[in-house]
C-alpha cells in the first residue's frame, strides 16, 4: 500500500509546475506592466473623446425649413415685382395717349383757323379717356372686394355713359378732321385754311387709332 500511495503522489504533481517557465527579467516585467497600464489609460481617455466629438442624429439639424421659406419669399417678391412692373408699364402706355392729346390740344389751341374745333376735340377726348380709365379701375376694385352692389352698378353705368359719349365724340371729331383734308395747308399761318401740321396730323392719326381700338373691343365683346 505504501508503494501505491507514493506512486500516486508522484503522478499528481501540477502541470504548471512541471512546464518550464520562461525566465523574465525584472526590467522587462516592469516595462510590460507600464505598457499595459498606458494602453488601458489611452483606451479610457480616447473613448469619451470619440463619443463626445461624433454627433448623434438628434444633435444634427439641417436648416431645410429656413432655406425653403427664404426661397419662397424670394420667389414671391420677384413675382410681385414683375407683376407691379407690368401693371405700371401698361398704365404708362394707356395714359400716354390721352396725356399727349391734352398737351397737343392745349399747346396748339389757337393755331388751326380752318377748323378751330380740332384742339377742343383732342382735349375733350383725352378727358373722357382719363375718366373712363379711372372709373374702370374703381369698377375692378369694387368687383374684387366686398363692396356694396350699388357701387358696382354705379361704376358700370358711368363707364357705359362715358364709352357712349366717347364714341359719339369720336364721330364728331372725325368729321371735323377729315372734312378739311383737301383744303388744309400747313405753310402760311395767316391763311384762313391754315392748321398747324403737328396738330392736324396727330388728330388725323389718333382718330384712325380710336376707330381700330373700338372695332377690336366690339369684336372681343361679341366673342365672349
Amino acid at each position: 500500500m505504501s508503494v501505491e500511495e507514493n506512486h500516486h503522489s508522484d503522478v499528481s504533481v501540477p502541470i504548471e509546475n512541471s512546464l518550464p517557465q520562461p525566465s523574465v527579467d525584472s526590467n522587462q516585467k516592469d516595462q510590460i506592466d507600464t505598457n499595459l497600464s498606458v494602453g488601458s489609460r489611452s483606451e479610457i481617455i480616447l473613448q469619451p473623446i470619440f463619443q463626445s466629438n461624433v454627433p448623434s442624429e438628434a444633435q444634427v439639424s439641417f436648416p431645410r425649413v429656413s432655406l425653403n421659406s427664404s426661397n419662397r419669399h424670394r420667389s414671391l417678391l420677384s413675382t410681385c415685382s414683375i407683376t407691379i412692373g407690368c401693371i405700371l408699364f401698361l398704365i404708362i402706355i394707356v395714359l400716354s395717349i390721352p396725356i399727349a392729346q391734352l398737351v397737343i390740344g392745349i399747346k396748339y389751341l389757337h393755331q388751326c383757323p380752318i377748323q378751330s374745333n380740332i384742339p377742343i376735340y383732342l382735349i375733350v377726348s383725352a378727358s373722357v379717356c382719363i375718366f373712363a380709365l379711372f372709373f374702370g379701375f374703381l369698377h375692378f376694385v369694387f368687383a374684387e372686394r366686398d363692396f356694396p352692389k350699388y357701387l358696382k352698378w354705379f361704376s358700370r353705368i358711368i363707364i357705359g355713359l362715358l364709352s357712349l359719349f366717347g364714341f359719339i365724340w369720336l364721330i364728331i371729331g372725325s368729321v371735323w378732321t377729315y372734312s378739311i383734308a383737301n383744303r388744309v395747308q400747313h405753310i402760311d399761318p395767316n391763311g384762313s385754311n391754315y392748321c398747324h401740321e403737328v396738330l392736324y396730323r396727330f388728330s388725323y392719326a389718333i382718330t384712325i387709332l380710336f376707330y381700330i381700338s373700338s372695332f377690336f373691343s366690339c369684336c372681343q365683346r361679341c366673342f365672349q
